[in-house]
């Protein structure tokens, strides 16, 4: 059976980006500092989602877009807080992925992302479930 036009189109915007060589610890030492830095390419994505009703192949355009600006970040990730990145990474890794065993090495990790990257440390979330709440795990 050949793919219909539209979706071998769909496949090869979305195999157009290579994928990204990570660890679930290496994304969740960096989740909240990846989804403030692409913030915008994730609301494009979710908003072209929700208008075609929940279907993600419809949207491979705005998904490469996404990926790509994640390889970005963490492209500048690593050349600006490496060792602070890796550390927490390691933590969490060693640590069943418990942040609350891992806050002195999450502190260094913010502290270099807040002063290197220009994060704050907070953004919008943009999930089908809680469209615009604010999160911020940041200390006041």
């Amino acid at each position: 059976v050949m793919a219909s036009p539209e979706l071998a189109a769909a496949y090869k915007d979305a195999s157009s980006t290579p994928d990204l060589e990570l660890s679930s610890s290496e994304l969740t030492a960096a989740a909240r500092h990846l989804g403030e830095s692409c913030s915008a390419p994730n609301r494009a994505f979710v908003d072209c989602k929700n208008a075609a009703h929940g279907d993600p192949s419809a949207c491979t355009t705005q998904g490469a877009v996404v990926t790509a600006c994640a390889a970005q970040f963490f492209e500048a990730l690593r050349s600006n807080c490496k060792d602070e990145f890796a550390a927490q990474a390691h933590c969490l890794d060693t640590r069943n992925q418990d942040f609350g065993k891992c806050r002195k090495t999450q502190g260094e990790l913010d502290a270099c992302v807040f002063s290197k990257m220009g994060l704050k440390g907070c953004f919008k979330t943009y999930d089908t479930n809680q469209e615009g709440v604010f999160s911020s795990y940041s200390k006041k």
